[in-house]
């Protein structure tokens, strides 16, 4: 069954320098793709933004979707 979820890009670029275990970060981003791709409703969105913060030090990456999210408890 395919969904056609479109998947939009903001602020990614190739050469995005990251210090840090590259296992883990591959394993954490492949979960939140694949959580995304889950729970995304079919013709749904997928937004992945990355860039610095303001201090230009540490990488921030986000990973949302259309999908129901997490109800409140």
């Amino acid at each position: 069954m395919q969904k056609r979820i479109k998947i939009h890009t903001n602020g990614l670029v190739q050469d995005l320098p990251i210090l840090g275990d590259k296992k883990r970060l591959t394993q954490v981003m492949s979960n939140l793709m694949s959580n995304a791709s889950k729970f995304t409703p079919a013709e749904g969105k997928i937004s992945i933004s990355a860039g610095f913060d303001s201090n230009g030090e540490e990488i921030r990456i986000s990973v949302s979707d259309t999908g129901p999210g997490i109800p409140e408890t």
